[in-house]
């Protein structure tokens, strides 16, 4: 994950750049849907089962909704063609970049490959979210025998999930005090 998604592209060593680029969104997507499943989870377990405040409650429960629907938003635009839907969209509200009329044809082969994946390969869509969920849990498996082996009192395998999914959230917010 060095440098991020746009050094990933750069780094591979090929011709078929939208290929690449395509792959990268669908995989960041599944991983971020995979770490949203288990927020939701960890959120309904924290407001469900630990004493907190009403607002803590209500911010958990504002998050989930939230977070679900943004990602049933960018898998269902994904699956019609989320780069045309966001130069479209720029375009409604007047910002248009010559960049997007001369790769116009790179942009829609790039959707089209994307689309594909999520229309024409459900069942690896399936193994890869789960291996996704699986990572997580080992996540999860990694910070409990940690604070374990730390001496930590009061870790629990289900404190150790609720924190770990929780962590999502710290990545979106962004200033955390």
């Amino acid at each position: 994950f060095f440098g991020g998604e746009a050094i990933r592209a750069m780094m591979v060593d090929t011709t078929n750049r939208k290929k690449c680029l395509a792959s990268i969104v669908v995989d960041r997507t599944l991983e971020i849907s995979a770490a949203i499943f288990f927020a939701v989870i960890a959120a309904v377990i924290t407001v469900t089962q630990i004493p907190i405040s009403f607002r803590a409650k209500a911010i958990l429960v504002a998050l989930i909704a939230f977070l679900s629907v943004f990602i049933l938003f960018m898998l269902a635009k994904q699956r019609q063609g989320f780069f045309l839907w966001i130069i479209a969209a720029l375009g409604k509200i007047r910002i248009r970049f010559k960049f997007f009329q001369k790769y116009m044809p790179k942009i829609r082969e790039t959707d089209e490959l994307i689309s594909d994946f999520y229309n024409s390969h459900k069942r690896t869509f399936f193994w890869t979210l789960f291996l996704y969920a699986l990572a997580n849990l080992f996540w999860v498996a990694e910070i409990y025998f940690t604070l374990v082996f730390m001496g930590v009192e009061g870790v629990t395998p289900l404190r150790a999930f609720i924190v770990v999914s929780l962590s999502v959230f710290g990545f979106m917010i962004p200033a955390i005090p």
